[in-house]
């Protein structure tokens, strides 16, 4: 656990930086025992399955978190205030972010938990208004019970606690083909270079050329009197190593550095073959299945709630969050289009969601 420490206080440090504000001791304290017993507490949490108790599998950690992220209210901080909503340390203590300080959270947790994630930022542009502002979310890479990787989006923003008393599903864990199917265009800025190739379509043949220096690049290189062998080097390494950390985080061995063009565009053409499986969203029984799970590990570490409750408590609360998604995937703001998920699958009339629930004649509508 003392590595873990030094990782959130690491963190913590970075994200206060990056925002300029300044914490006293006892702020920043109090953030950290925040985390810590959220680690500790997710890390004790465990489902009864064929008789015996088993910890969290990576889906049900992911979803741990995404509920301790997203279950925070929405708001920007006002003209002159502290941007506490920008941070770590504001997040944990006010329980109120924006979308830089939802992901900064998420992102820390993943991380110490083993689970790939990374940050992307963008420009989302109204599509009604055509109005645009600076907008963030994340990728996970994340493996499934039978252990197939899935690499989805996730928008804590879209989910939290904005204008609504419950959290929401309609943007976790979805296929990246959704992502523009949302109110916004989103052109990312600054993201994972590969992710945003395969995001795009771009192919092995095209990425080929992607990774040769521009006709501008060569030009500069000459006016400094450097070599072209040195500039064409310079942008394989510069791919090379957000190649290998896209196929590590889909779980794709890579026995070498990559140092040759060739290597760089096999490379792509491996991770593209296995994003072309992984870009497919976790199967609805799955996700339920999961999401149950994690809150009943939840509501089983509250020594106030009857052992023979829990059952009924945790499936009311997500048949509760289910519905609220529903109403958000119907109110103007989804495409119609939108491809298949967990949310969208439901409205759709695809996935009985109450048949899982009500299982073992439970009523959870009582």
């Amino acid at each position: 656990m003392d590595d873990v420490l030094t990782r959130i206080r690491k963190s913590i440090e970075e994200s206060s930086y990056e925002t300029n504000e300044e914490y006293t001791k006892e702020e920043i304290e109090k953030a950290v025992q925040v985390i810590t017993d959220f680690i500790v507490k997710l890390r004790r949490m465990t489902v009864e399955e064929n008789g015996r108790r088993r910890a969290l599998n990576e889906l049900e950690k992911f979803l741990a978190i995404n509920e301790f992220v997203t279950n925070r209210v929405y708001q920007e901080n006002e003209k002159g205030e502290r941007l506490t909503s920008h941070n770590i340390v504001g997040v944990c203590n006010t329980g109120k972010a924006v979308c830089e300080g939802f992901c900064g959270l998420m992102h820390l947790l993943c991380s110490i938990e083993g689970i790939p994630v990374w940050h992307k930022m963008c420009e989302a542009e109204n599509k009604k208004t055509g109005i645009s502002n600076y907008h963030g979310n994340l990728e996970v890479c994340i493996k499934d019970k039978e252990g197939n990787v899935h690499c989805l989006h996730v928008d804590p923003t879209i989910d939290c606690l904005d204008e609504k008393d419950i959290l929401t599903y309609n943007a976790t864990l979805i296929p990246d083909s959704n992502i523009n199917k949302y109110r916004a265009i989103q052109r990312y800025t600054n993201c994972n270079t590969i992710w945003l190739d395969l995001f795009n379509g771009t192919t092995p043949e095209h990425f080929a050329e992607v990774i040769k220096p521009t006709d501008m690049e060569l030009i500069s290189a000459e006016l400094y009197g450097r070599r072209r062998q040195d500039i064409e080097q310079e942008k394989i390494n510069a791919y090379g190593h957000q190649l290998i950390d896209m196929a590590e985080a889909l779980r794709i061995s890579v026995d070498e550095d990559i140092e040759t063009a060739e290597q760089a565009v096999n490379l792509y053409r491996a991770i593209c073959e296995v994003y072309e499986v992984a870009k497919e969203p976790i199967d609805n029984s799955e996700f339920l299945e999961a999401l149950i799970n994690v809150q009943t590990a939840y509501l089983e570490q509250d020594e106030s709630i009857p052992a023979e409750k829990v059952s009924e408590l945790s499936r009311m609360q997500i048949k509760a969050r289910i519905e609220k998604s529903i109403e958000m995937q119907n109110n103007g703001n989804w495409d119609r289009d939108a491809d298949k998920s967990f949310i969208v699958d439901i409205v759709n009339g695809k996935f009985d969601y109450m048949k899982q629930l009500q299982c073992a004649d439970l009523n959870v509508d009582r």
